[in-house]
């Protein structure tokens, strides 16, 4: 059975940019995975067509709306107030698509479902409070797509993952010349813990 998978804008833009056996991460995903979002998170994907977004991710059919009420009685309910369509800087689309990944696992009962985001500020923000209320929905960034991908052996070696991880790296980052020394530092912790998990999947299944 296909893990349900709520994915935001950003997890999209950057597997999207990162390729192996010339298809992008998405599309091993898409292809693995029930991919779905919230209608925010479509506005965004369209809004966001120049940056490279398969066009497998674009289709409306994949947006799901909560089965019981509306997503502005959701927002009111976990936030005290309701979020504005595509607002700068704003969270709307990663608290739309927790909203459906509670009504996925909890009113619809569809078990365990994957919230994957990579915008910290929204998931240690706007969500931080809301994270751990449901332990149903287990939270993956684009480089848990890249462990998932290789326990599954669609990736095919642990060198083909690594590559992968260091790619996302990459393109979830600013330019090298405009790094910061903590976002630099960041990127070779997360290299280490990543490459550190490869090899365990390495160990188990070899």
């Amino acid at each position: 059975m296909k893990p349900n998978c709520l994915i935001d804008t950003c997890s999209c833009i950057y597997l999207s940019k990162t390729f192996f056996h010339q298809k992008s991460l998405l599309r091993h995903l898409f292809d693995n995975a029930a991919l779905t979002f919230s209608n925010e998170v479509h506005i965004e994907i369209m809004d966001h067509q120049n940056k490279g977004i398969e066009k497998i991710i674009q289709n409306k059919k994949l947006v799901r709306h909560p089965s019981r009420q509306n997503i502005d009685s959701y927002e009111q309910r976990l936030l005290s107030k309701r979020l504005p369509s595509r607002a700068p800087g704003g969270s709307k689309g990663e608290v739309d698509n927790y909203i459906v990944a509670v009504d996925l696992s909890h009113h619809l009962k569809r078990g365990i479902t994957i919230y994957i985001s990579d915008d910290e500020k929204a998931l240690n923000g706007t969500l931080s409070d809301w994270k751990l209320a449901f332990p149903c929905i287990h939270f993956w960034t684009s480089c848990d797509v890249v462990l998932f991908l290789y326990a599954n052996n669609i990736i095919p070696s642990k060198d083909i993952a690594r590559d992968m991880i260091k790619d996302i790296l990459s393109v979830s980052a600013p330019p090298q010349e405009k790094r910061s020394v903590k976002t630099t530092g960041n990127i070779v912790n997360r290299t280490v813990k990543y490459n550190s998990l490869i090899d365990k999947i390495y160990q188990l299944f070899n």
